[in-house]
């Protein structure tokens, strides 16, 4: 089984990456860095599962490459993609950011688990609150991707 992790924080994407192969030693990692190369990914290998940031550069950044920005629904965005491309590839958003944008498109936390399970719901099967001081992400994380893979293997039967 292969996942795809698309995270732009290098120490957040490491604590997924170690938690992973701890966890699920069977599981083959691929990591993406922006939303494009994420798509990349999705598009052209055998994505079993997608573990996906909320807040993601467009592009990779590289030393001729800005990365296009910060998109504060960077995740949003990448699930529409998936939808707008019929591929059902289970996703679950692993954010650390409580309030998204500002003014009068501010979002909490709550707000954004509310418009994944109405926007996204055929990819997004949860979402959870990262926090590198806590283990309490992980303890989420691993609930729901126990479920996911289990119903993954059952479906591929």
């Amino acid at each position: 089984m292969k996942i795809l992790i698309v995270e732009d924080d290098e120490n957040k994407r490491s604590q997924l990456n170690d938690f992973l192969e701890t966890s699920f030693p069977d599981l083959t990692i691929v990591n993406a860095f922006s939303i494009q190369k994420g798509l990349d990914y999705v598009f052209d290998d055998n994505i079993d599962l997608i573990v996906l940031d909320m807040t993601l550069p467009t592009y990779d950044v590289t030393p001729d490459e800005p990365g296009g920005g910060t998109n504060i629904f960077g995740g949003c965005d990448f699930l529409s993609q998936l939808d707008r491309f019929d591929i059902k590839t289970p996703a679950i958003v692993v954010t650390q950011f409580e309030i998204f944008g500002s003014g009068s498109k501010t979002m909490t936390l709550e707000g954004l688990r509310t418009l994944l399970e109405t926007e996204h719901s055929e990819n997004c099967y949860g979402l959870v609150y990262y926090n590198a001081s806590s283990e309490t992400w992980i303890k989420e994380l691993d609930t729901l991707l126990k479920s996911l893979v289990k119903k993954i293997g059952t479906d591929k039967k």
